[in-house]
């Protein structure tokens, strides 16, 4: 049999807390008292509490809300307080009292009688709505979980005849009974109840099942008889006592009789018993009351009432409360929350300023008193302190009501602390966490809060030990607020947008003075080092030194493991406070940051994670002055800080800086200018890359062009301007932004066209001076005379010619001197003067700009003898180059670019808007008609003047084109020696073609005739209708008949006369 504990407790787990002294104090003039004080009547038959709310029946039959109320000064605990009562009928005592919050219900059971009324202001269910239950013996909650959906609550009543099963929402509902006759006690968990019978047996039933299994008796001593006692532990199982004769044994049982855990032993058999999770308490009849451990099975402390103790308080009952509010005096003294500068104070002034900073003076003249936090002038708001402790257990009296009060977790934390038994309050602090965990139904709410004190105390000590990473843990989990860590770390020195100056934290107020009284970390390992080695060892000896460096090193880690902890706990706090969240985060990064075994992911993730929280003034010297340019560069683009994050780059382009983590900096900006859309930056940043990478900086420059906004007007002057910035900066990024100009923006500035034609020509004349390529050119001009080809000149060029940069650029200029519509013609033919024998082509490019087409025609036809080009240049009017042809030589040589300004935007066509030709576009296409005829009137004069080499190519040219030439013309023009037979075919095709044209002619005229014929009949038929006398002359002897016969039936027919239809039996089919 188990006494006394084998190692007791310093502090014990309970202390006795009156409620209410004196509950019908308020109610004597309906009371009839003993007269004799020293046996007082018992009044107070049952109770129950929850929360603030305690109900108490008495023997008179009087129900009696009691509610905690706060003192009216904020200081001084809260207190209970009478709310209302209630009479039941027939002033018959209330036996029994239970709570069903869950379903807004209390149970009252009074002269064999259930009762229900409303939680928890105690006004009668009305019994329309539910019936007090009759004949009961006694009744027992469910103990088990309570069903929320809906809410549910079920309990079972025990009557005369057997034990019924009810359930209990807004309405009550009868499920079933047992015929059970004779039960003394009842406790119910889920779908098991143990039972006392009437032989004073327990018993195991199982609702579901029916079945029922004898445990054992309540008495095994055949000559004593005692009352049962059972109490549900948990979940399927039950406490049951026994008598054994010389003492009591507890036996823990499953709802199906099998014992579990240990046994528990009393000296005598206990009048009351309760649980109050880890702890069985029993009340003895001597009064005492014994708290054995759950676990151990042992005792852990006894409340013996005070000697002498008053009468009304003497202890009769126990009652096991749901969770019951008691006033806590300790919990303002500890948990009141003080706001505590989160910048740590100034250093002390020196002895020198110390002195002339002392006010003059006596000295005789005691200091100003301190304002105490309670004198309600300012100070800690005490309205926030949890000032409740949470009680399970109710003591009743003959006329109190008491409570036993667990001893705070305060109290045992800080009585060993005192002891510097730090270990003893860590495995304390371990078992009420572990505990909290096992019990998460939200009624540990205070004892919640008294272990994050424990937790925070336990961790400055170890803080102060130089522990650093237990005080990390510890302090954590006590969710102390990171800024008052980092009070300890000065070095970080916070700028103002991280942590205002007047910025404050709350702390307990049991932690405050500890708080205040700690300096930075460089202070507390200092003092730990001269306590722990001082005088053996000198401070400034290497090995002090290594050691203060390796603890600071801890104390780093130990914060940065902090805050880590702080973030991911944030991840799952939506309430989480943003001034602490930019703490964390900041100085988080920082710390990372400075530490070079740091993984850049880690960083980048952080930065991902947290962009809004980070405040970049603190961090971005770090980064820098740490190399970590890719995460301030990261930081840079999440902000959208653009310009910032382009300098940094730059600066890493122009090696001022190097990073290992970012070995191509260029590649990183080149991808930062894709995604900018302001031109004037994009502007800036291509001056500045053309000077490095001209053709990346002129598409960065193409790119600021595009997106730039401005006026038409204003176009060219801009694209001027900034032309010759980049040729400031770079010749050839300058060619290349000319180019883009003129060929991709069509721009219309006459001199950008002339600068891009000048400087083609130049460099084509600038290749020419080597003999090779001259001879190249030569060769090719002599091998397209010598053949008879088909093919235009720049046809051959394209498609013969080896491929170099000579041919390249040739082809490149004749189709920008033939595309561009705006450049200097004459200026450019001037250049091109000095090699007009090799560039003859180009050079008729221009002649036919100029209007010169005749010498165009003769370059083309008797210089190159190119009768293909010089019959295009007749047919389109004086262009060399066809669009067929320029897209062709594009193809093969990759100049789409300079084709496009050949082939130009197609008109629209007239046929595919299906409208006439206005009277404009007839002029126009009139006159390129009659030019077209004397382009090639100018062309056969030059075959002509050329003498019989270009017999064939002029009776080709009348042959393809007589359609536009004159035959009169052509006639007179041919030279007397030329022989009848070349032109024997245009002569015949010309002749054949009058002749067409001749009896075209007379057909038209005929169909005009007989059109006027019909027209002048139709109007006479709608004058003659009109009624509308018309004289005829008479017919002329011969005349045929047919012409009256007509008129009549015109006239029929205008006068809506219908000649008779005559039925054939073809109308039926």
């Amino acid at each position: 049999m188990a006494s006394a504990p084998t190692r007791p407790l310093e502090v014990p787990p309970y202390h006795l807390q009156l409620l209410v002294d004196s509950v019908l104090d308020d109610f004597a003039d309906i009371i009839n008292a003993s007269s004799d004080p020293r046996n007082p009547p018992t009044t107070v038959r049952c109770a129950q509490a929850l929360g603030k709310d305690l109900y108490v029946g008495c023997a008179n039959g009087l129900l009696i809300r009691f509610a905690l109320q706060d003192h009216p000064h904020r200081s001084q605990p809260a207190g209970y307080r009478l709310v209302s009562q209630y009479m039941m009928p027939g002033n018959k005592p209330v036996d029994e009292i239970a709570l069903a919050p869950g379903v807004g219900k209390m149970l009252v059971q009074t002269d064999q009688k259930l009762f229900f009324f409303v939680y928890p202001g105690m006004e009668p269910v009305p019994t329309a709505l539910i019936n007090p239950i009759r004949m009961v013996v006694t009744f027992a909650m469910d103990e088990g979980p309570v069903d929320v959906h809906p809410p549910t609550v079920r309990f079972s009543v025990v009557k005369r005849t057997g034990v019924a099963m009810y359930t209990l929402r807004e309405r009550l509902f009868y499920e079933k009974d047992f015929p059970i006759q004779g039960i003394r006690m009842l406790r119910r968990y889920g779908q098991h109840l143990c039972i006392a019978n009437a032989e004073r047996v327990y018993c195991g039933i199982n609702i579901e099942t029916g079945t029922m299994l004898e445990m054992l008796p309540s008495s095994q001593d055949p000559t004593t008889v005692v009352r049962p006692s059972i109490t549900v532990i948990g979940q399927n199982e039950f406490l049951i006592v026994s008598w054994m004769g010389a003492g009591a044994v507890g036996v823990f049982m499953t709802g199906d009789a099998d014992p579990v855990r240990g046994t528990l032993q009393w000296q005598q058999y206990p009048e009351s018993i309760c649980i109050d999770f880890p702890y069985i308490i029993a009340l003895l009849p001597n009064k005492s009351i014994e708290i054995h451990s759950l676990t151990t099975m042992e005792i852990v402390h006894v409340v013996t009432p005070p000697i002498p103790a008053p009468v009304f308080l003497e202890p009769r009952l126990l009652v096991s409360s749901a969770g019951l509010s008691v006033p806590s005096s300790q919990r303002i003294e500890k948990l009141t929350p003080l706001p505590v500068p989160v910048l740590p104070p100034p250093p002390p002034p020196s002895p020198k300023e110390k002195g002339e900073n002392e006010p003059r003076g006596s000295g005789l003249t005691p200091p100003p008193t301190p304002r105490k936090l309670d004198d309600g002038a300012g100070g800690a708001d005490t309205s926030k302190a949890p000032a409740h402790a949470r009680s399970g257990v109710l003591v009743l009296g003959p006329n109190g009501v008491q409570t036993l009060v667990p001893t705070t977790l305060i109290t045992q934390a800080e009585s060993l602390l005192e002891a510097n038994r730090i270990e003893d309050a860590i495995v304390l602090a371990e078992q009420t966490r572990n505990r909290l965990k096992m019990n998460a139904s939200g009624v540990e709410d205070d004892t919640a809060e008294e272990l994050r004190y424990v937790y925070q105390r336990i961790g400055y000590l170890c803080l102060l030990a130089t522990r650093f990473e237990e005080a990390g843990n510890y302090l954590f989990r006590g969710e102390l607020d990171a800024r008052l860590l980092l009070r300890h770390f000065p070095d970080l020195n916070p700028s103002p947008l991280l942590v205002p100056p007047d910025a404050t934290a709350d702390v307990y107020a049991g932690i405050a003075d500890q708080l205040n009284a700690l300096g930075s970390v460089d202070e507390i390992i200092a003092a730990n080092l001269v306590r722990n080695y001082s005088p053996h060892l000198e401070m400034d000896d290497s090995a002090v030194v290594k050691l203060s460096h390796v603890l600071k090193e801890n104390a780093r880690t130990m914060l940065q493991t902090f805050l880590r902890k702080a973030r991911n706990k944030r991840m799952f706090d939506s309430t989480s406070n943003r001034d602490v969240s930019k703490v964390v985060d900041t100085t988080l990064l920082r710390l990372l940051a400075e530490n070079e075994g740091t993984d850049v992911q880690d960083m980048i993730a952080l930065v991902q994670e947290s962009d809004e929280t980070i405040v970049l003034p603190d961090v971005e010297p770090v980064l820098v002055e740490h190399k970590r340019y890719i995460i301030l560069a990261n930081i840079y683009e999440r902000r959208r800080e653009t310009g910032k994050l382009l300098d940094l780059l730059a600066t890493l382009v122009q090696d001022k800086w190097t990073s290992a983590e970012m070995p191509d900096p260029m590649a990183r900006l080149l991808y930062v200018l894709d995604q900018i859309s302001d031109p004037t930056l994009l502007q800036k940043w291509g001056l500045w890359l053309v000077k490095r990478d001209a053709t990346r900086g002129i598409n960065v420059l193409m790119a600021s062009r595009d997106k730039r906004a401005l006026p038409k007007k204003y176009v060219e002057n801009a694209d001027l301007t900034l032309l010759k910035q980049i040729r400031e900066a770079s010749a050839e990024a300058g060619d290349q932004f000319l180019e883009y100009l003129v060929l991709q923006k069509r721009s219309t500035d006459a001199s950008l066209h002339t600068q891009l034609a000048q400087r083609y020509v130049g460099d084509l004349l600038r290749m020419l001076e080597d003999e090779q390529v001259t001879q190249e050119f030569e060769l090719a001009m002599s091998s397209y005379l010598e053949g008879s080809r088909a093919v235009p000149f720049l046809a051959y060029v394209a498609n013969d010619m080896p491929d170099t940069d000579a041919k390249r650029q040739r082809l490149k200029v004749a189709l920008f001197l033939q595309g561009s519509p705006i450049f200097d013609i004459a200026a450019v033919r001037n250049d091109l003067t000095k090699k007009s024998d090799i560039l003859a082509f180009e050079c008729a490019i221009l002649d036919g700009k100029l209007g010169q087409h005749r010498a165009a025609l003769a370059t083309l036809a008797t210089t190159l003898r190119d009768a293909s080009s010089a019959e295009a240049y007749c047919s389109l009017n004086g262009i060399v180059i066809p669009p067929r042809l320029a897209s062709a030589v594009a193809e093969r040589a990759g100049l789409q670019a300079w084709a496009a300004l050949v082939n130009g935007p197609k008109p629209a066509s007239r046929r595919a808007t299906l409208r006439a030709p206005s009277e404009k576009e007839r002029r126009d296409e009139a006159a390129e008609d009659d030019q077209k005829r004397k382009l090639l009137q100018i062309l056969m004069e030059v075959y002509m003047n050329d003498g019989t080499t270009a017999t064939e190519q002029t009776a080709r040219l009348l042959n393809a084109q007589s359609l536009h030439l004159d035959v009169v013309d052509v006639v007179s023009a041919v030279p007397s020696t030329w022989p009848v037979s070349k032109l024997s075919s245009f002569l015949s095709r010309s002749l054949r073609r009058t002749l067409h044209a001749h009896h075209e002619g007379m057909i038209v005229k005929a169909i005009a005739a007989g059109q006027n014929l019909e027209a002048t009949d139709a109007h006479f038929s709608h004058v003659l209708a009109l009624g509308a006398l018309i004289e005829e002359s008479e017919p002329v002897e011969g005349e045929s008949i047919a012409k009256e016969v007509i008129l009549e039936k015109l006239a029929e027919k205008a006068a809506g006369i219908a000649e008779p239809h005559e039925f054939r039996e073809d109308d039926l089919s």
